[in-house]
């Protein structure tokens, strides 16, 4: 006979099964009993109810064993009476309830790793601990796996902003990025593939519309425009800029530049002397440009850095390109890069480290009509494109497919086209929605759909607006409808058209393409043999750099390197070039990992790297040529090796000024090992460095550790960020602390990188703290598996799939943590494939 405790008790997640659930059934109930008309429905509701019973049903002599044990040994501490997170006696048992499940979850855990009762509290006998866990750990699977059956594990979401813009690029087949109008995701601590953590507002919607209709615009409508394509060259010497700023003083603009025979010297940046746009290039669409330079150093006997920057039309630039430009340089400097319509470049000169930093007065000296200091000599700009542009563009033929599209030249002897319907224009309308639905909802459609949003276009249709005007309105409503923004997955194994749309989004970060959809038409790529073989093709295609790129951005937080900048006084080395070189050295230190399907282990400690001439100096490694990255063998001095000594963390985990043991620390633990540190409580205060010099954030450290209730977690935050000390706010080596007093650059305190472990287990720098981590890897990569299956499958791991991770990171293990074995274990895992 089961039993129900008192209220004033511990309500355990095994009391009576009918007083726990009342209250959430009865309102279920009333809604539910006012349409059952059928005895099956009666049935079926029952069956609801008795299902629901039996996921917190538990013989009473469990109930006993466990309310001793939490009573004895967790009440003194977690109760009304005390002031900690948790509180049994409010605990709620519906382990139905999300939030009841997670806290039980996280005690479950936090008796599993022995955390809990402390040590230096009496412990149960590990009999009744054994009971107590396996019984809870038998409830809480239970209800898991009952949730599994109803909704599946994966909760309902939709294409993340990333999604949607590679999406929309691929469904429509245009270059341009349609999202500036969505808003970002919502930084939730997680990935933004996650559902539970998604949102849907109006602001969303109207975003999304908006979306739909520059992409339109941009796929249809500007491709029956005449050709946009050109080839120009600068008349650099008869620039009107130059003839302004000829002969004048630095104060007034001049002093920067010099003409020379054959060209133009410049000894800055040139961002007023060379823009595109005042030398009458505009960008008629957007595309893929190939930009030629040619120019060579100019009074210096070393190459220099020539880069060429983009500014959009509303400010703001991106760096297209970046290259090393020799003494006798004879071969041209070439990028090929996208612009928009609107958008400006120019060429300038990038600085060495040796040359900036020095301030007004340094900046002065161009002033000199005759300076003698190193410049770029620049003889000629080429631009040519849109590149690779048949016209008009498969953006328009593919979605005209079955449409003639007539040319017609107007009174410049410019070519435009005009569609020509093949017959009635609703007829025409539908054929072309029916090929794009399908498209665009990645499954097959019925005919009932393709119909609704034909209806949408009728009224126009019927007061005589020709194919072009009346596809806009079903398109757009194509473009922001559930079935395009939301994954179609139903409980249980997924259907071949959901899996490769899981796989295309996982490893491409956008919808399948036409190999996968034919697989999925046949019903065959779920075989293990084709799903194999279609992971590779994938990884191979030039497409899975988006899963890389959108992957580090939020495990490693790569996504905000450029949430802060520098102090341009302080540390005068980084600008856009070396801030560009950060995230590729990441990024294909990744790809060649997985590529090369070496072992994980590689991320915590490495051999290699990859660099280009800024970043070896950067790096004071040994030097090597151009600025085009390379893989490198690392000295076996060098501090680097592994993600944690690349500069991109290490200046994603600082503010530009200074650095927080602190923050790095807990970045270690959250995203290496899996085990954040909980919030500081509100009595607090943050811990900051001094900036003055005067102590060192060590010390700082030390007296906020003398806190009883600071000490718990700082002794676990503090050790890596500790070891990460020897890295200034942009990833440099350093022996002691740059600060500022003034206009006085100072290296002031000597940094101390040494700690010890949890486990009282001391190092003396970044290279013995790596090995530690070594020691630690399968709890590092187990954790990197843990987020991959997260990202890929869009939800966290939950207690009824643990079991099936452990078997994964088992195997990893078994196989060195081969990258490339990871993906493809992971793809073939019951996780990946069912909803």
């Amino acid at each position: 006979m089961e039993r129900l405790l008192s209220a004033n008790s511990l309500l355990q997640l095994i009391g009576n099964p009918f007083l726990i659930i009342l209250s959430v059934t009865r309102a279920t109930a009333r809604v539910r009993m006012k349409s059952m008309t059928k005895a099956s429905e009666i049935m079926r509701f029952l069956i609801f109810v008795n299902a629901t019973l039996m996921t917190i049903a538990v013989p009473a002599s469990g109930t006993e064993k466990s309310l001793s044990m939490y009573r004895q040994y967790c009440w003194n501490c977690h109760s009304e009476s005390t002031e900690t997170a948790l509180n049994f006696e409010e605990l709620g048992t519906d382990l139905n309830n999300p939030a009841n499940f997670e806290s039980w979850v996280k005690i479950f855990d936090k008796l599993k790793r022995g955390e809990m009762p402390p040590a230096n509290a009496d412990q149960p006998s590990d009999s009744v601990l054994s009971g107590t866990m396996k019984n809870l750990g038998r409830n809480l699977l239970s209800v898991n796996l009952k949730r599994y059956q109803s909704s599946g594990r994966v909760p309902a979401r939709r294409l993340t902003k990333t999604e949607y813009r590679y999406t929309i690029q691929d469904l429509m087949y245009i270059d341009i990025d349609v999202t500036a109008n969505i808003p970002d995701e919502t930084d939730s601590g997680g990935f933004d593939t996650n559902g539970k953590s998604q949102r849907l507002s109006a602001v969303h919607m109207q975003g999304l519309m908006s979306s739909a209709d520059e992409a339109l615009e941009e796929a249809l409508f500007r491709g029956l425009e005449e050709s946009p394509y050109q080839k120009f060259k600068y008349d650099i010497l008869n620039s009107p800029r130059l003839a302004y700023h000829d002969g004048k003083t630095f104060i007034d603009g001049g002093g920067i530049y010099r003409r020379i025979d054959d060209g133009l010297v410049i000894f800055t940046d040139a961002d007023f002397l060379l823009p595109s746009h005042a030398h009458h290039f505009d960008v008629k669409r957007a595309g893929r440009y190939k930009i030629t330079i040619e120019a060579s150093t100019f009074q210096s006997d070393v190459p220099l850095i020539l880069k060429v920057i983009n500014k959009g039309p509303n400010g703001g630039g991106r760096m297209l390109g970046v290259g090393d430009i020799g003494v006798d340089r004879k071969e041209p400097f070439t990028i090929t890069a996208f612009l928009e319509p609107g958008d400006s470049f120019y060429p300038t000169y990038a600085m060495e480290d040796n040359q900036q930093g020095g301030g007004i007065d340094f900046l002065m000296k161009y002033g000199d009509l005759d300076y003698q200091g190193k410049g770029i000599h620049i003889r000629s700009i080429h631009v040519e494109g849109p590149l690779d542009l048949n016209w008009p563009p498969p953006s328009t033929t593919r979605l005209l497919a079955d449409v003639e599209l007539k040319p017609q030249k107007d009174d410049r002897g410019a070519v435009r086209y005009t569609i020509q319907p093949n017959g009635p224009v609703k007829e025409q309308l539908a054929s072309i929605l029916r090929s794009f639905c399908e498209r665009a909802f990645r499954r097959p459609i019925q005919e009932e759909e393709v119909q609704a949003f034909v209806a949408l276009a009728s009224p126009m249709i019927e007061q005589g607006a020709s194919l072009r005007d009346a596809m806009r309105v079903p398109i757009r409503a194509i473009l922001s409808s559930p079935q395009f923004l939301m994954f179609d997955e139903n409980p249980g194994k997924l259907d071949n058209y959901a899996l490769a749309n899981r796989l295309s989004f996982f490893l491409w970060r956008s919808m399948p393409d036409q190999e996968l959809f034919d697989l999925a038409d046949t019903g065959r790529l779920d075989r293990d043999g084709i799903l194999r073989g279609q992971v590779d093709r994938m990884l191979a295609d030039p497409k899975a750099m988006r899963f890389v790129k959108d992957f580090l951005g939020q495990w490693l937080m790569l996504n905000k390197i450029n949430a802060n900048t520098p102090d341009q006084r302080l540390y005068w080395e980084y600008d856009e070039v070396l801030a560009d070189t950060l995230l590729r050295e990441s990024q294909l230190f990744y790809q060649h990992i997985m590529s090369e399907n070496l072992s994980a282990s590689n991320f915590i400690e490495s051999e290699f790297t990859f660099v280009n001439r800024r970043l070896a100096q950067h790096y004071q490694l040994p030097p090597v040529q151009g600025q085009y990255m390379r893989k490198v063998q690392l000295p076996g001095d060098s501090p680097r090796g592994g993600f944690l000594t690349q500069a991109a963390i290490l200046k994603t985990t600082a503010n530009g000024t200074s650095t927080s043991p602190v923050v790095r620390g807990n970045f270690v633990l959250t995203n290496f090992y899996g085990t954040p540190a909980p919030s500081p409580p509100p009595s607090v205060g943050s811990v900051e460095p001094d900036i003055r010099g005067k102590s060192t954030i060590r010390e700082i450290l030390a007296a906020h550790r003398d806190v009883l209730t600071c000490n718990t977690c700082h002794k676990k935050i503090d050790p890596p960020g500790f070891a990460l000390e020897s890295f200034d706010p942009i990833g440099q080596f350093r022996e002691r602390y740059r600060i500022k007093i003034g206009n006085e650059i100072r290296q002031e305190l000597v940094v101390d990188a040494s700690g010890e472990t949890p486990r009282g287990i001391s190092f003396s720098g970044i290279k013995e703290f790596k090995q530690l981590m070594m020691d630690d890897k399968d709890i590092i990569l187990g954790n990197y598996i843990r987020k991959l299956i997260e990202f890929g499958t869009g939800s966290e791991i939950q207690f009824a799939d643990r079991e099936e991770l452990a078997q994964i990171v088992a195997r990893a293990k078994f196989n060195d943590y081969r990258v490339r074995d990871i993906m493809h274990d992971i793809v073939m895992s019951k996780i990946f494939r069912e909803k």
